[in-house]
């Protein structure tokens, strides 16, 4: 599931980098970045939903702060390869590969962080009784 998200959050980041590259003029920059933080909205969504299975309000300290984290970890490091590329070449494609490549660089690391500090189910005394049961 967290593999299935991860593809759904690379096809909505480059298709929104590419629009606003592309499509709307956007710089290579100003495009990663917008693509990034509208992008981590349905990923985040997703991931604790689908992936997690957590429903109700989410933890400002165990979920939204280190998800964002991430995602301003993985922005920083985008927005870094996308203008190292941007200046050597007008390649859109070059561009969306730079997004991709930082990304994947983060990808496994930020699983191990969200399913065992995030997103990790507690087990509470309810669990534990019905278990034994």
């Amino acid at each position: 599931r967290y593999s299935m998200v991860s593809v759904i959050g690379i096809v909505v980041t480059q298709a929104l980098l590419l629009v606003g590259h592309v499509v709307v003029g956007l710089a290579p920059v100003a495009a990663n970045t917008v693509a990034v933080m509208v992008a981590a909205v349905p990923v985040f969504l997703l991931n604790r939903a689908w992936v997690w299975n957590l429903r109700g309000s989410a933890s400002f300290r165990r979920e939204l702060a280190p998800f964002w984290g991430f995602t301003l970890a993985g922005l920083v490091l985008s927005t870094l390869a996308v203008a190292m590329v941007a200046e050597m070449t007008t390649s859109a494609l070059a561009v969306s590969a730079a997004n991709i490549a930082a990304f994947g660089a983060l990808w496994v690391v930020k699983f191990f962080v969200l399913d065992e500090v995030i997103f990790a189910a507690t087990i509470t005394e309810d669990d534990l009784v019905r278990v034994r049961s």
